[in-house]
Formats: structure tokens, sequence, C-alpha cells
């Protein structure tokens, strides 16, 4: 069985990859530390027991930082925000915690020009996620920065360290899974374990260090399944966007998302059409702007750690005599 439907990297080097590859990743990885040290230090790590608790942690915090002290009361949200994260916050509706949603685009990315109009004097702040994990697009963090500029400052919460390039005075926490990176000022305060904190933070360094090695593997077995989606006559959603390297959202003309799903369920490889704790991936490519027509034929798929170029074949394989099954399907209906 193969498991494509998972947001996580690889570990293999792919045969088609520069003999160098790792060391590249290696450099990267100890100049974004090297660049990112000084502007760490006017931060502090704060861990909690799960996601949702620094989540709450986060948002009492604003309210006794800006509401209560500035007498701020309203939020601009990105509306990728995840469901389970937009429904804890808006428990915080009956203390007075006004909420806009900034919509997406149809290209994914935030609509700045709605953003540009939505500052008032009581924004306490811009809530969002740096990556859409269900499209994989990153937001283009460095223009939301230059546009909340002195209006309002930027709060991160991720589960992935994509879309994050550097680090800014604008940007006020970060949230990455149970850890919180605040502000030395805010006063939010999490384990008092030494242990518990020395694991997350030795944790995150590494996560930090092995997605970047991945990500830089995972764009040429990108690169090499979109091209073969295309030579097959497939559609690549998203495809000019600065996207996570792992994920791809891609459908053929006049064949159903959920149907190709099937088909390739049958032969042990899954793919997302949406769906559980998250919407329909028609449901959100159509409440974006796609058209129906197209946003019904997409699906999704991130590939998995152990993932290497045999399977990327058969997988391409399974595909082409999924589209060999609908043509014939269609001459007979």
């Amino acid at each position: 069985m193969m498991h494509l439907d998972r947001f996580e990297a690889i570990h293999l080097k792919t045969p088609w990859a520069p003999k160098n590859l790792i060391d590249r990743a290696q450099g990267a990885v100890e100049t974004l530390f090297k660049k990112e040290k000084e502007k760490l230090e006017s931060f502090k790590l704060e861990v909690f027991s799960s996601e949702e608790e620094a989540f709450l942690q986060l948002i009492l915090c604003l309210i006794h930082e800006k509401a209560l002290s500035e007498g701020k009361n309203h939020l601009l949200v990105l509306d990728n925000l995840r469901a389970p994260l937009k429904g804890l916050l808006s428990k915080f509706a009956f203390l007075g915690l006004h909420i806009d949603m900034i919509p997406l685009g149809k290209e994914g990315c935030v609509d700045l020009e709605e953003l540009k109009k939505s500052f008032y004097p009581t924004t306490m702040g811009f809530l969002m996620e740096p990556v859409d994990l269900i499209t994989g697009v990153e937001q283009p963090l460095e223009e939301i920065l230059e546009i909340c500029g002195a209006h309002t400052p930027v709060y991160l919460v991720s589960k992935s360290f994509f879309g994050i390039p550097a680090l800014s005075t604008k940007i006020e926490a970060i949230q990455f899974d149970n850890a919180l990176f605040v502000q030395k000022s805010f006063s939010i305060s999490g384990s008092k374990d030494p242990d518990k904190i020395f694991a997350v933070a030795t944790q995150l360094q590494e996560d930090l260090a092995k997605r970047i090695e991945e990500g830089m593997q995972l764009l040429y077995f990108r690169r090499f399944f979109e091209r073969a989606i295309e030579s097959m006559g497939g559609d690549i959603f998203f495809k000019t966007a600065q996207r996570d390297p792992g994920t791809v959202v891609f459908g053929f003309s006049g064949i159903h998302g959920e149907l190709l799903a099937y088909w390739l369920c049958q032969k042990g490889i899954f793919v997302s059409i949406g769906g559980g704790g998250r919407p329909s991936l028609h449901r959100y490519l159509s409440s974006i702007g796609w058209e129906d027509s197209q946003s019904f034929t997409a699906v999704h798929v991130s590939f998995s750690p152990d993932f290497e170029e045999s399977h990327l074949q058969e997988v391409l394989h399974a595909i082409e005599e999924c589209l060999r099954i609908s043509k014939r399907s269609s001459g007979r209906s």
C-alpha cells in the first residue's frame, strides 16, 4: 500500500538530483540559523500540552495585551485557518472579540487589496497560516508584512516551516504545533519542565533542518510528477504559485476527482478529495473562485517520507490505466 496523502517529506535522494544536494541543504540550514539567531533573541519559547492549548493561550494573551491594555478588539484572520482553530476562535466572541475573515483569491493567496481595506484603529493583529495545508500554496508573507506595516502586527500559526523565509519585528508571535514563540514582553507562560522545553526546542531545530533538506529533494519529485501528469493531458492547480514542495493538486478534464480517487484506491494508492477535518476539495476550490467544472476534477497528493522513484513510476502507470478506463467507460455511454 502506498499512502500519498500525508503532509510529510522524504528522506531518500532522487537518482536525478544533484550529487551535492545534501551539502547544499546543510549549508542552507547553517546560514538560516546564523541569520535568525539575533532575531530570535527578542522572542521567548513557551511550550504547552497540545496545539489547541497553545492556540487558546495565544488568543487569551492577545486579549490581555491588546484588548484589555490597549482597547483593541478587532482581529483579522486569513480564511485558510484550519476549521478546528476557527472553532476555537469563535468561542471568544462573547468576550467582545470581533473577527473579520480575509478571503483567498483564485490562486490560493490572500486578497491583498481586501487586506489593505480591513484595518481599523481597534485592529489588534492579523492571524494567518503561512502555508495552506489543503493546496500547499504559500502566502506572500513579505508583502503581507509590508501592508500591515505600522497598522498591526502579524501572528503566524503553522505546522510547516515553509512559507516563513525570515523572522521580522512585525511578527509578534509564531505558533508551531504545541510551541509558541512570542515577544518577551507578552504575559504568557507555558510548561516549567526544563526537560520538556529542551526536548521541544531540540525537535523544532531538527524539524527545520529536515524540512529544508527534504524540501530540496521533494522539488525534484514534484517537477517530475507534474510534467508526467501534464503529458497525459492533466491540469496542475496553482502551478505558478509558491507551494510546499511536496504537495500537488491536479485533475483531468471530464473526470470527477472522487471517481479518480476511487480507481486509484482500488490499486492501493490513496489521494485526498478533502472531507473529515477539512472541507471537500472541490467545495474549497469553488469558494475561492474556481469553476465547478474544474474544481470537481481535483485531487490532492503529498509524498510520504518513504517515497521512492519506483513508487512514483507505479503511481503514474496507475493514473494512466485509470484514464484508459475512463475513456472506455465514456465510449460505452
